[in-house]
């Protein structure tokens, strides 16, 4: 159902591949690989970021109707839209730590950085990788590691703004950075390259939500926990979350 919208698309896109028009990553990277290009195949890379965006926000909509922490993240939103208007310039640093933390454990996957080895290395600490071997990071472990991050396995929704605020509100623990201790997008020169739309849309959409509704999850339970499959991190889909007009901002 999905190939049939955007196969046009990608037939437009290809047809002007030769010009100079500005591709969507994915498709820059399939149009010299034939296997690759075909309607099916970039019909799924679009269908896998739609599923990480969508992924994201809804660990962050259950995060928001968990914990009752709207106070601090309404007033900065309220000032810095007055100030702004809906602006990248809007530096929403604790929506900003808010979403991070979201990130860190409920990430879309419980490894990254995954490689195959087309070498026979061997790696800093004497492990050998044969030619063909798979190897990752274990993100899950190192996003809970207890000599980095203070009672890991409890969600802080201004963890990371804390983190910035200590160092002289530094950028490195953005939610769009990446470091040896937090890497959601990946890590090296494969970080994701669109980190950072994803991560003003994400704010953006919170922001909204903050400003325009109360959210809980109905019958007052409390966070469903997160469903783990193979190497996937799942939010519950049968959680049902309310939403309440605001009466005033």
């Amino acid at each position: 159902r999905v190939t049939k919208h955007v196969d046009p698309i990608i037939k437009e896109r290809l047809r002007c591949a030769g010009e100079d028009w500005s591709l969507g990553v994915p498709l820059v990277e399939a149009v010299g690989q034939k296997q690759e290009s075909s309607t099916r195949q970039l019909t799924l890379r679009v269908l896998t970021i739609n599923f990480a965006s969508i992924h994201t926000f809804t660990q962050a909509l259950y995060n928001l109707a968990a914990y009752s922490q709207y106070a601090p993240l309404r007033e900065e939103v309220d000032a810095l839209i007055r100030g702004n208007g809906w602006k990248k310039e809007a530096m929403m640093r604790k929506v900003d730590s808010f979403l991070a933390e979201a990130q860190r454990l409920e990430g879309v996957l419980t490894s990254s950085a995954q490689r195959k080895a087309v070498k026979d290395p061997t790696l800093s600490d004497g492990t050998f990788a044969p030619k063909g071997t798979h190897v990752c990071i274990p993100t899950y472990v190192f996003h809970r590691n207890e000599a980095v991050y203070d009672n890991p396995g409890v969600f802080n929704s201004f963890r990371f703004s804390q983190l910035s605020d200590d160092e002289g509100a530094s950028a490195r623990h953005l939610m769009v950075g990446v470091t040896q201790d937090y890497f959601p997008f990946e890590f090296g020169k494969h970080t994701c390259a669109g980190r950072f739309l994803a991560a003003n849309e994400l704010k953006t959409m919170l922001a909204y939500i903050l400003m325009s509704y109360d959210v809980r999850f109905e019958g007052g339970v409390s966070r469903p926990s997160i469903i783990h499959w193979d190497l996937n991190v799942i939010a519950d889909p049968t959680a049902r979350v309310m939403f309440r007009k605001r009466t005033c901002s």
